[in-house]
């Protein structure tokens, strides 16, 4: 059974405070083809922290973020069963820039930033 994934941006719209209190500017975008496996996805943007979240039909989701000010990586894999639980990858990722928490699971990595 497909995901519901039409419900991404209201569930995005509705944390909108959040982001908004957290310096984020956030963007969703269009629901992509992607070859047969629909695809949706949001970008996270403020002066330290870069990130996207991506959410196809089959209920795979993936959080990508990268904190600007050490290139510190942030990457965390979901199986979603329920539109439900948007509500976990969403809070994964105020957590994160809020508190710079690591989702469980996730994978972590650091790279330099390439900047002079």
């Amino acid at each position: 059974m497909p995901f519901d994934i039409n419900a991404f941006e209201p569930s995005v719209r509705d944390y909108h405070a959040d982001w908004a209190s957290l310096g984020l500017a956030w963007a969703v975008g269009p629901i992509h083809p992607n070859y047969g496996k629909a695809l949706t996805s949001a970008t996270f943007e403020s002066v330290g922290l870069f990130a996207e979240i991506s959410v196809w039909e089959t209920g795979e989701a993936e959080l990508e973020s990268v904190r600007l000010t050490d290139g510190r990586i942030v990457n965390k894999h979901y199986d979603l069963a329920s539109v439900a639980e948007l509500d976990v990858i969403l809070a994964d990722l105020i957590a994160l820039a809020r508190d710079g928490a690591v989702p469980p699971d996730a994978v972590l990595a650091y790279v330099s930033d390439p900047r002079p």
